[in-house]
């Protein structure tokens, strides 16, 4: 809480002018199909009418997808991980983000957010973004709340759902799909 009082007191005078020119980033996981908890008030004998049940889906897929904004480019860079690069630990998210993450940012003199994933903030990944000239702003830890690209996941899921119920078991749809959202 001291955190996120001393981050919000440091940027009480940020302007829209100020904002924009961060570069707000997070991964999230896109699985195909409803992404929403749907609670239901049932009558007693009801628990098992067909309205009230969701299909069970067997082996559904997903995918950890990476992405950015910013309110003066708007759409910044994406990218699947990749199922062969493993989990996202410093030595992989060095290699594979912060790369992108730093030509972007160097282009359009953004300033560069993260979470506090281990990975993102281990000292090989804060080397590694000092050393490609990456500028982070601090982020207090457990505030996704504070990140507007958490809304955007939001839209995409809500579009993937509406609009590709049937993507369950293809990687190749599931991609597209991520890609037109």
């Amino acid at each position: 809480m001291r955190a996120r009082l001393a981050w919000a007191e440091e940027h009480k005078n940020w302007t829209w002018e100020d904002w924009k020119w961060v570069f707000w980033t997070d991964e999230t996981w896109v699985n195909p199909g409803r992404h929403k908890k749907v609670k239901v008030t049932r009558r007693i004998g009801e628990v098992l009418h067909p309205d009230y049940l969701e299909p069970k889906i067997r082996k559904k897929i997903g995918w950890m997808f990476w992405g950015g904004i910013s309110g003066a480019w708007g759409k910044g860079p994406s990218l699947f991980w990749e199922k062969d690069w493993g989990t996202i630990t410093a030595e992989s998210y060095s290699r594979h983000i912060v790369p992108i993450a730093a030509q972007y940012t160097s282009r359009w003199g953004l300033i560069f957010m993260q979470d506090n994933a281990s990975g993102h903030v281990a000292k090989a990944t804060l080397a590694e973004m000092e050393r490609w000239g990456l500028r982070p702003i601090f982020w207090p830890a457990n505030s996704p709340d504070l990140n507007p690209i958490e809304t955007l996941w939001g839209w995409i899921k809500d579009y993937i759902q509406e609009k590709y119920p049937e993507v369950h078991r293809s990687y190749p749809r599931l991609r597209d799909a991520v890609n037109e959202a």
